[in-house]
């Protein structure tokens, strides 16, 4: 499946030890490629503003989101909170 054509990329990086995996952080939540872009799986519906890839291990990924900072050890199948978004002052 291709990425959402109408979705803002907030970020895409390309995975150091495995240069064909990629991930983008979008409205839509966090995508991965694992053939340099040709097709795409959605690994989270939570809304991305930006993502980043341990440099030796594809696996390891922390997203930033709406609600906080979050990661994942396993290419996004399931994710855990390392922080949690506060409110704003304005």
């Amino acid at each position: 499946m291709p990425l959402p054509e109408d979705e803002t990329i907030n970020a895409l990086v390309s995975a150091g030890s495995l240069p064909t995996r990629l991930y983008g952080a979008l409205p839509s939540g966090i995508w991965e490629s694992q053939d340099a872009g040709g097709v795409w799986s959605q690994r989270s519906s939570a809304s991305a503003l930006a993502v980043a890839v341990h440099p030796t291990n594809a696996d390891h990924v922390v997203a930033v989101t709406g609600n906080g900072l979050f990661e994942s050890r396993d290419g996004g199948a399931n994710w855990t909170a390392l922080a949690r978004a506060q409110r704003r002052i304005s």
